[in-house]
C-alpha cells in the first residue's frame, strides 16, 4: 500500500514539475522537462505493480499475484544480467551493491545469477558486495554453502498458498 501511496506521489511531482517548469525549459541548456516525463512513468509504473499487487493479496487472486511477482522478478533480473557493472549504469550498480549489503544477500534468487551476468562474463564470480568479509580476492571464487533449506520451505509456503487459494475458490 505504500508503494502505491509512493507512485501517486511520484506522478503529482513530476506532473507539477512539469506544469511549473516545463515554460521556461526553453531558457535553460538542459532539459527539465524529460526528468519530469521520467518520474511521472516511473510512478505510473510503481502504482500499477503496487495496486495490481494488492488487489491480488486482497482477493486472493492467484494471477494477479504471479503477474506482479513475474514482472518484479524480470526487471532485477535484466538489472543483474545486463545492467551490473555497465559503464554507464553507475548509479544502478551502486544502488545493488547496496541493496547486497545491507541486506545481505547475493544476487536475485542466490549467488548463481550473477553466473550469467554481462558483468561476470559467465565466469563462477560475484561482485565484492556479495562477501560477507571484505578481504582478498573476495568475490572470484562464489561459496558454494548456500542455506538450501531456506529455499526449501519458502518453494514450500509458496506451493501451499498457492493451493489454498485455488481450492478456496472451486466450490461453496
Amino acid at each position: 500500500m505504500l508503494t502505491l501511496i509512493f507512485g501517486c506521489v511520484l506522478v503529482g511531482v513530476g506532473a507539477w514539475s512539469l506544469i511549473k517548469i516545463g515554460d521556461f525549459n526553453d531558457l535553460t541548456e538542459g532539459s527539465y522537462s524529460s526528468a519530469s516525463t521520467v518520474m511521472i512513468v516511473a510512478g505510473v509504473l510503481i502504482a500499477l505493480i503496487s495496486f495490481f499487487g494488492c488487489c491480488g493479496a486482497w482477493k486472493e487472486n492467484r494471477c494477479l499475484l504471479i503477474m506482479v511477482d513475474d514482472a518484479f522478478d524480470k526487471g532485477m533480473e535484466n538489472i543483474i544480467q545486463q545492467k551490473y557493472g555497465a559503464s554507464d549504469m553507475k548509479a544502478i550498480t551502486d544502488s545493488v551493491d547496496k541493496l547486497q549489503q545491507q541486506e545481505m544477500c547475493c544476487g536475485w534468487i542466490n549467488f548463481t545469477d550473477w553466473y550469467i551476468s554481462k558483468f561476470t562474463n559467465g565466469e563462477h564470480k560475484v561482485p565484492v558486495s556479495c562477501c560477507k568479509e571484505q578481504k582478498k580476492g573476495c568475490g572470484m571464487q562464489a561459496d558454494t554453502n548456500n542455506n538450501i533449506y531456506k529455499v526449501i520451505l519458502g518453494m514450500i509456503f509458496a506451493l501451499l498458498l498457492a493451493c489454498r487459494i485455488e481450492s478456496e475458490g472451486k466450490y461453496v
